[in-house]
């Protein structure tokens, strides 16, 4: 009887060893902390999706890869240098705009051209997303994208009623990309390069006349609340993006690379895409309870600014040129892709 007891209790333990080992790290598998860094507040919905993505990739790794999130650019740097600090390695991961460095990304300024991309982020994460192999890729070289982006149309917040194209003309409008804030002067109104930590501040004092951004950035800032006005013009909207240090990436042991690149690429540029179109709503809807006024841009209104913005374009293309880059098969290749998406 205690020699079959012993055997059992024997078993026993082998057994719970034996799962142990399973559902534990292996000894000595490394494991890897990473930082992410980004001028977005921990308050901004955008921010919790980074979050979520976070955790998603420590929960995937078994906990080997634990992310640091950095808001608010709590590591210093202006929101321009955020793409550099993770290119030089001061970070490992960063969450920015292309657009914050005018001409530093010009295959991805056409997702910014007048009525290329004011779609649903539904639409265009995917076809952003959809193009990187053939063109996009080209703009990072010495980094790895985890991911581009879009937001949801952009909204015209504003003190003064803009109801159609002209009430446009002569007023100072923030944008947040060198050939947005083209199509905006195509018009008579002036750009002006605000990041978006300062938009609000420079609304509320009348430094601006409007601010052009994203719904659900309007709602952290404030905006949806300070303006007495909105418009939905349709003209476009920007490019997000999650990128790593190269060697960061480069330095993870094979199965972790396979961890991240599952959390990566068109399938997370879907996922955005859906939580960004369910982020915009709790702003739309504080709009529309407002009771303010709500403009959406006629059809005679964006064919008009269409005309106005042709030079925008040509004069894109012709840079492209001068860059070596067929811009005018980008353009063609990128309003085929939010085509198909559609």
């Amino acid at each position: 009887m205690e020699i079959a007891k012993s055997v059992k209790l024997l078993g026993l333990s082998a057994a719970v060893a034996t799962a142990a080992m399973v559902s534990a790290p292996q000894a000595g598998a490394q494991e890897v902390s990473l930082r992410l860094h980004t001028f977005v507040p921990a308050v901004a919905r955008s921010f919790k999706n980074l979050d979520w993505w976070a955790k998603k990739v420590e929960k995937e790794s078994n906990n080997r890869i634990q992310i640091k999130l950095f808001p608010s650019r709590q590591l210093g740097g202006k929101p321009s240098e955020l793409y550099d600090q993770a290119r030089k390695g001061f970070v490992d991961v960063i969450y920015s705009l292309p657009g914050y460095t005018p001409g530093r990304f010009p295959r991805l300024e056409v997702v910014e051209l007048p009525f290329v991309s004011g779609h649903s982020p539904r639409i265009m994460a995917p076809a952003i997303w959809s193009m990187y192999d053939k063109w996009f890729s080209k703009d990072f070289p010495d980094t790895h994208p985890i991911v581009l982006h879009a937001p949801g149309p952009f909204g015209l917040f504003s003190h003064k009623p803009i109801k159609s194209l002209d009430d446009l003309k002569g007023l100072k409008i923030r944008v947040s990309g060198r050939t947005m804030g083209q199509a905006f002067k195509a018009i008579g109104a002036t750009p002006v390069g605000i990041p978006g930590i300062k938009m609000a501040e420079a609304f509320q004092r009348n430094v601006i006349d409007a601010v052009y951004t994203a719904w659900t950035i309007s709602l952290p800032t404030k905006i949806v609340r300070v303006a007495k006005h909105y418009a939905m013009p349709g003209l476009s909207s920007g490019v997000l993006m999650v990128v790593m240090n190269k060697d960061s990436y480069d330095k993870l042991p094979a199965d972790l690379k396979k961890v991240v690149d599952n959390n990566s690429g068109a399938a997370l540029a879907k996922e955005y895409g859906e939580r960004w179109h369910n982020d915009d709503m709790p702003a739309l809807n504080i709009a529309k309870k407002s009771g303010k006024p709500m403009y959406v841009f006629s059809d005679g209104d964006k064919k008009r600014w269409a005309a106005a913005s042709e030079k925008v374009v040509e004069g894109w293309i012709a840079d492209m040129k001068k860059k070596g880059i067929d811009g005018a098969a980008l353009l063609a290749d990128m309003k085929a892709a939010v085509k198909k998406f559609q």
